[in-house]
């Protein structure tokens, strides 16, 4: 189930003044920062059902990985139930309460398909911070054991 945070004030202070933009999370970790990508050889749009099936596999493969995730924000209205947080960098950010992986999935067909972004989860602590995006995952946390997914580049991109 997902509904809007109960506690926009608490979750400031939690997050501190980092601004929670997917985007910039490589950005402002760096040293905590791995891509995976959500389809072989880092193709950002499914073709096929299986490639489609592929993509949700490794959202989720990730997701259940780092574990219970409980905080969902994006910065596009109307996509799941949520509470306007806060301004970043010229948008509003929404942030939800999440009870598993699993209630992310319409959230994450929206990204793969490009049609959300901005879009992050993580724990309650937030020790791990996760941004999917149509074509991979950024992960702010521990490597993970899928190092076949992982970008080639040496610049990690």
């Amino acid at each position: 189930m997902i509904r809007p945070w109960p506690d926009l004030a608490g979750l400031d202070r939690l997050w501190g003044p980092t601004d929670p933009l997917g985007a910039e999370l490589r950005l402002q970790f760096p040293d905590r920062w791995t891509r995976y990508y959500t389809l072989p050889d880092g193709e950002r749009i499914a073709r096929t059902d299986e490639q489609r099936a592929e993509q949700m596999y490794r959202y989720l493969a990730v997701q259940n990985a780092l574990g219970t995730p409980a905080l969902v924000t994006t910065c596009e209205s109307g996509l799941v139930p949520a509470a306007q947080w806060r301004d970043a960098g010229g948008f509003t950010v929404y942030a939800s309460a999440v009870d598993s992986a699993e209630d992310l999935v319409p959230l994450l067909r929206m990204v793969a398909d490009d049609q959300a972004s901005e879009v992050i989860v993580a724990p309650t602590d937030l020790s791990w911070l996760v941004h999917p995006y149509d074509g991979g995952i950024d992960v702010i946390g521990p490597e993970l054991d899928f190092a076949d997914w992982r970008s080639p580049r040496a610049d990690g991109l």
